[in-house]
């Protein structure tokens, strides 16, 4: 899941950067692909649709961010 989140959006560690900063420090970088396209890569067992993949990949990286905000 941390490949998928390190795909749409910021690392946690430039988001907290920002939002310390009052300023956009570090730009967002997009992948072009719809996030239920790239999910599809990460289907298992254990992760078994797009939702589920998507759902966790957003936990993580807010755990991450709550953990060490920088």
């Amino acid at each position: 899941m941390a490949g998928l989140a390190k795909k749409f959006g910021l690392k946690s560690e430039h988001d907290a950067e920002n939002l310390r900063d009052s300023y956009q420090r570090h730009e967002v970088e997009q992948e072009q692909t719809d996030p239920y396209e790239v999910a599809k890569q990460y289907i298992s067992p254990k992760f078994t649709n797009e939702e589920e993949i998507l759902y966790a990949a957003k936990f993580m990286f807010a755990r991450q961010l709550a953990r060490e905000p920088l």
